[in-house]
């Protein structure tokens, strides 16, 4: 998929911002100058039963709750995806990049809900170098994605990244 060409068909406003590489949401937020409460990290889950993956999006600066994912798929044991599952289901993107259009790879995605309240999404491309931004209503038109919360800040036990 090329994000860019997807974004101009379906009419699309939305900026592209060119930087170094990163290779974490973190990371990438300060290279653009903006906070980790503001970007988004994707992150490719696998369930353990039927093998389904799934992109969960939550704030650059929080981590990823699996006990809350696996509650929301009705108690589904989940997993992160290794890098040769997420290279697999991300055709199109580089090593390591997880698509935040998950609709696009045959994904579900599930966004935490404090994202859902602003009034724009910051997310990475299909490279280390490139990040979006666009507003939450637009990819919330175009994705559909499930709105529940599934981040907790880092401080918390028993997170990953």
């Amino acid at each position: 998929m090329n994000l860019t060409n997807y974004l101009d068909q379906q009419g699309i406003t939305y900026r592209v911002y060119h930087h170094d590489e990163t290779y974490d949401a973190q990371h990438m937020a300060q290279s653009i100058h903006l906070s980790g409460r503001v970007v988004a990290k994707t992150v490719m889950v696998r369930t353990a039963k039927g093998s389904e993956f799934i992109v969960v999006v939550v704030p650059a600066a929080d981590k990823v709750d699996l006990g809350r994912v696996s509650a929301i798929l009705g108690g589904i044991e989940v997993r992160l995806a290794t890098e040769g599952e997420i290279l697999e289901h991300s055709t199109g993107c580089e090593l390591g990049v997880v698509p935040i259009f998950g609709s696009q790879y045959n994904m579900q995605t599930i966004v935490d809900e404090s994202i859902s309240h602003q009034e724009e999404v910051v997310f990475q491309g299909e490279t280390h170098e490139e990040t979006f931004r666009m507003k939450f209503a637009d990819f919330y038109r175009l994705e559909h994605p499930r709105i529940a919360t599934i981040a907790k800040h880092s401080r918390d036990r028993k997170l990953v990244s």
